[in-house]
């Protein structure tokens, strides 16, 4: 029965064969060796297949179906999902997804169909299942994959990545009054992972992190009222957010003023420190500044101005400095309820005055 069946496969194959006279065709059905012909050693090979004593006429029909390309499906390419990568960030182009319905080794081709204009980035591994590449500009790429199983290639598969600028997390920190509320501790935590990163706000009560891996982030404002020797409450206490604003329950308050020097010139450039004191119930005696969280600093402009904003309730002393120019430092003064008023004008070395508080 199996010589039978045998030769029965045997003049079928040698008849497929037949059916490419003339010159060899490349892709043909039964050429293992890719030359173009089906010669009498690949025909025997597939013969030597069939092991036992009696052999299924699926068995038969299988090898029938190689050699004569009936049924033999193409390769399934996938090039896995899209993605959003940082710019400068390697995006992973994944083929391992791919598959061949009769259960052949695949080969994989990758192509960059579409990048930004004046982008030059190729595809690294290119002929391998993982390839990949690194964005050099702004904008959207579109690759394609095509496998093979060793007869037929598959129809492409597409996959777009979207380069983006680094996320960005940012808002403001109000106060009570409304006006932007200084020298806050806000901290970025991303969910889930342990890694997070601080910011302080400025006189606008704005905060800004950059550079950020992609995630879900957890914002949290901080902040000690020294004036009431209590933390600050905000609402909300925290939030996950990709823009975001926070209020607070501690007023905010501007300090501003002119400088100028013994002629009575307006100063440019001079830096003025504003320092937060700590003291006991009585007001005194005064401990020293309070450090990182409560020192504040600007500069004149070209006509001798200066603002500070917002400086939360306490009690402080200023400090104007320019090389060259000697200026007395005030006394220690209560910001509340208020903004407040502080001319300077360069004293000679040695004398006093040069100081107008306007409360």
């Amino acid at each position: 029965m199996k010589k039978i069946i045998i030769t029965v496969v045997q003049i079928a194959l040698v008849l497929t064969a037949l059916a490419w006279p003339g010159s060899a065709k490349a892709g043909l059905p039964g050429d293992s060796n890719g030359d173009g012909v089906v010669n009498a050693g690949e025909v025997q090979n597939q013969v030597n297949s069939f092991t036992a004593d009696f052999v299924s006429l699926s068995q038969v029909q299988r090898v029938l179906n190689t050699f004569l390309g009936i049924g033999y499906d193409a390769p399934i390419a996938s090039a896995g999902p899209d993605q959003r990568v940082v710019l400068g960030t390697a995006a992973t182009l994944d083929g391992s997804g791919s598959s061949d319905p009769n259960g052949g080794s695949l080969t994989y081709s990758w192509t960059l169909l579409s990048k930004p204009a004046g982008s030059s980035v190729g595809i690294s591994g290119a002929a391998t299942a993982k390839a990949s590449f690194t964005p050099d500009l702004l904008g959207t790429y579109a690759a394609r994959l095509v496998v093979n199983n060793g007869k037929l290639d598959s129809p492409a598969a597409l996959v777009t990545v979207i380069a983006s600028a680094s996320p960005s997390l940012s808002g403001k920190v109000f106060s009570a009054n409304q006006t932007g509320l200084a020298g806050v501790t806000v901290t970025a935590k991303m969910v889930g992972v342990v890694y997070s990163q601080n910011a302080v706000t400025g006189g606008d009560g704005a905060y800004l992190f950059s550079n950020l891996p992609t995630g879900s982030y957890l914002v949290t404002p901080s902040r000690k009222n020294i004036y009431k020797n209590a933390p600050v409450v905000f609402t909300p206490p925290a939030q996950t957010l990709t823009v975001g604003n926070f209020v607070s329950d501690a007023a905010a308050y501007k300090v501003s003023g002119h400088v100028t020097n013994t002629a009575g010139a307006a100063l440019a450039n001079v830096k003025m420190t504003l320092t937060m004191w700590l003291f006991t119930e009585t007001l005194a005696p005064y401990t020293g500044p309070v450090a990182g969280e409560s020192i504040f600093t600007a500069y004149t402009d070209a006509v001798g101005n200066y603002t500070l904003s917002g400086i939360p309730s306490g009690f402080y002393k200023i400090m104007p400095s320019l090389a060259g120019n000697t200026f007395s430092e005030t006394d220690n003064f209560l910001i509340d309820h208020a903004d407040k008023g502080i001319d300077f004008q360069a004293v000679l070395p040695g004398t006093g005055g040069g100081v107008t508080i306007q409360f």
